[in-house]
């Protein structure tokens, strides 16, 4: 059972979890030939993640088809329902394969697998359907759930040490707006070191993405772009406000999506929103999931002594505007 676990966890920290792997699901020794992860929203608790390795890549590793196509590593789509505990995902692509080459993907509704934590005792439950509609339970697939789901249950108990947790819930200043938030960060931590340290776990984010070339032009901003492909992800932040914008472009210059973070001073809260494309706003369990790791990794940070003692990053020690 999760609850006789040590640490024990808890359903949502077991779905928050997962809707973080799904959102980038890619193995620290694929990045090498990684070229992009896409993540498109569908619609609340509903999105669309695609993995494309670079075809030139993989045929310099002996791995590609010989014409420098790129492979569709996965693409799926993830759907959660909170109230039942539940989480599913459908395979476009098929996964024994690994993938499909690009030009030979179509976004085929494939397997399913719906991931359910049941009650008394807790204990966790995974359907798979063929698309014929037939159940998969072979010991094959036993055991590569087993392999997909230990560094999973290893995050979700990871997360219950959590000191603050996110929830979807109104805008604080637009009303009728739903808006990631978490609250009760003054027992914890003050908005200085707060404010300082999730501009730094903004800039960690994009590092991690490979060959990335990190620029400070100005006080307040700071970007990274992929040289792979030129998509530039823009990280404005104004220490006055409390504001904090990540937007992703293409090479095009071309804005694609803007995550927005508000710092609210008192009662010392964090706020975030998604606007996509078309500019249609949203708070996603995917955006909780990513505000409540970088919220708790900033409150760890502050309270660390290497802070105390006053060593800090050229980009975390700015309190500038940068016109957000």
């Amino acid at each position: 059972a999760l609850e006789d676990m040590s640490p024990p966890i808890t359903p949502r920290s077991v779905l928050d979890a997962l809707v973080d792997w799904w959102t980038r699901p890619v193995e620290e020794k694929s990045e090498l030939v990684l070229k992009t992860v896409a993540v498109t929203d569908n619609g609340p608790n509903d999105f669309t993640v695609k993995v494309v390795y670079d075809g030139q890549k993989l045929d310099e590793y002996g791995f590609g088809r010989g014409d420098g196509a790129d492979r569709v590593r996965r693409w799926k789509r993830v759907m959660v329902e909170e109230e039942k505990n539940s989480i599913t995902w459908v395979d476009h692509v098929p996964v024994p394969t690994m993938g499909a080459w690009i030009d030979e993907a179509t976004q085929a509704i494939g397997e399913c697998l719906t991931l359910t934590i049941l009650k008394d005792p807790q204990r966790v439950e995974i359907v798979a359907l063929t698309p014929e509609g037939s159940y998969v339970s072979d010991e094959k697939f036993k055991e590569g759930m087993q392999h997909f789901l230990t560094p999973i249950i290893q995050e979700a108990q990871q997360r219950s040490q959590d000191v603050v947790r996110a929830r979807i819930g109104p805008a604080m200043t637009q009303s009728g707006e739903q808006s990631v938030l978490v609250s009760s960060m003054d027992r914890h931590v003050d908005y200085d070191a707060f404010f300082e340290q999730y501009v730094a776990a903004q800039r960690d984010r994009l590092e991690a993405i490979p060959n990335v070339v990190i620029q400070e032009p100005k006080d307040g901003e700071f970007f990274g772009i992929n040289p792979e492909n030129n998509a530039a992800h823009i990280v404005k932040f104004d220490f006055g406000s409390g504001g904090i914008t990540v937007r992703h472009e293409d090479e095009q210059n071309t804005v694609l999506s803007t995550t927005h973070y508000r710092v609210h001073k008192r009662p010392l809260v964090l706020e975030a929103w998604h606007v996509n494309q078309t500019g249609t706003r949203s708070a996603s369990l995917h955006l909780a999931g990513v505000v409540q790791k970088d919220a708790n990794k900033s409150i760890e940070r502050a309270n660390s002594w290497f802070r105390m003692v006053g060593l800090r990053r050229p980009c975390c020690a700015m309190r500038s505007s940068a016109g957000l």
